[in-house]
């Protein structure tokens, strides 16, 4: 297995979902390049949440690709051997929520956390999991951050923010980024790392609260 270098492994994956395109290297060097100096991770074991309708086959074939070495996670004995979880995006909250709960990976992943064994990182609909709860349907999130997920459906005239913006970042260096979402989370003068605005609304682009962290592009 190839060692874990932070650098290496913003570089590889910029190279793969990129293909060289400079036009799309915002998505991906941005949200590993933060996360990466957020997290500070080190030669980690890295779990995926099978999430269903989730786009986990993509991050399998990134990590693999390159000789990281990964997992897929689907019960609580499978975080064992994990110090770096991904919640990946694509799919609906009720669907998530209640995965987590059925599997008991909700409760364990928690655990976890709250112990300091593991990192979470959450893209997209993962993000929306570390909270209580969210407009796009019923059930509970991990609750590691407080609050509700919004839904731009409630506030602007056009329901989904889709395109390329440049993100607000302050103190973390980011390219320009993809948004495709419905649903956001406020910003909280505590959390957010990053904001982005969409119709006059501000959003969180990427929070963080102890070693959870949530990209929400």
């Amino acid at each position: 297995m190839r060692q874990f270098s932070s650098r290496r492994l913003i570089y590889d994956f910029y190279q793969f979902n990129t293909s060289g395109n400079p036009d799309l290297q915002g998505i991906f060097y941005s949200a590993m390049r933060s996360t990466l100096r957020m997290l500070t991770m080190r030669e980690p074991a890295i779990g995926i949440v099978d999430l269903p309708n989730a786009n986990v086959t993509s991050w399998i074939n990134f990590l693999n690709y390159y000789g990281y070495s990964c997992s897929i996670v689907r019960k609580p004995d499978d975080l064992a051997n994990c110090d770096t979880i991904i919640l990946p995006g694509v799919g609906h909250f009720s669907n998530g929520a209640a995965y987590l709960i059925r599997t008991g990976l909700g409760l364990a992943l928690t655990e976890r956390l709250a112990e300091g064994s593991t990192k979470v990182i959450g893209i997209c609909l993962g993000m929306h999991l570390l909270y209580e709860s969210s407009k796009e349907g019923s059930g509970t999130g991990l609750s590691l951050f407080k609050g509700e997920v919004s839904a731009f459906a409630d506030m602007t005239d056009r329901a989904t923010n889709i395109g390329w913006g440049y993100v607000d970042t302050g103190a973390i260096e980011l390219q320009r980024v993809y948004f495709n979402h419905s649903f956001f989370v406020p910003p909280d003068k505590d959390e957010t790392v990053a904001e982005f605005t969409y119709r006059s609304l501000r959003f969180s682009a990427i929070v963080r609260k102890g070693n959870a962290v949530g990209i929400q592009f």
